[in-house]
């Protein structure tokens, strides 16, 4: 499936300047592609410093622009003094379409600590799904307790109720003792 040109990656603003300052014929004496194409050089180290450089990157660092080709996977294919010579298997000439084939090299310290991130947030991930499980549970264990709560009360006040009946019912009958023994006294005197 090919890519439209929507769905095409745009180059680095890096990788497009440093395309089209090599590709520019007007400096062909100091930078340049090579004959075959698959590389360019720096054919005046001094002049591309000094009048190049600030040109396309706003700086005149020679060691900040190489630094910059290593971070996208440049390598140095020659280095005699006052020529340099760079490739990359995606820097072609007359093909910039490749440049969005080429990327920022990962370290392999942010590459660890890019795992240790992903594996620190699976291990919180776990934990916060144990965490509502277990409150989820606790939930449940409260709303049981809660239910024989209620039910407490209300055996409580029935039996409540029940007592307060028993004592009306005690009195009552203790009224009818009192009231009987009396009658029955007053009876045993009269005779």
């Amino acid at each position: 499936m090919t890519k439209t040109k929507q769905d095409r990656v745009r180059p680095t603003s890096f990788l497009a300047k440093t395309f089209d300052m090599v590709s520019n014929e007007d400096y062909h004496d100091i930078v340049s592609w090579t004959d075959d194409g698959n590389s360019f050089i720096i054919k005046n180290v001094n002049e591309f410093s000094s009048r190049i450089l600030p040109q396309y990157f706003k700086h005149r660092n020679l060691a900040s622009f190489i630094r910059q080709l290593n971070m996208y996977d440049f390598h140095k294919v020659k280095d005699s003094g006052d020529h340099q010579i760079f490739s990359h298997p995606n820097f072609v000439k007359g093909q910039k379409h490749l440049l969005e084939h080429i990327h920022r090299k990962t370290s392999e310290l942010s590459q660890t600590m890019a795992n240790t991130i992903k594996s620190a947030n699976e291990v919180i991930l776990n934990r916060c799904i144990q965490l509502q499980t277990q409150q989820e549970q606790m939930q449940n264990t409260i709303n049981i307790l809660e239910k024989k709560y209620k039910d407490a009360i209300e055996v409580n006040q029935k039996l409540l109720v029940d007592l307060i009946n028993s004592r009306e019912r005690e009195q009552q009958i203790m009224q009818m003792f009192l009231n009987f023994s009396q009658s029955g006294y007053m009876n045993s005197n009269i005779n």
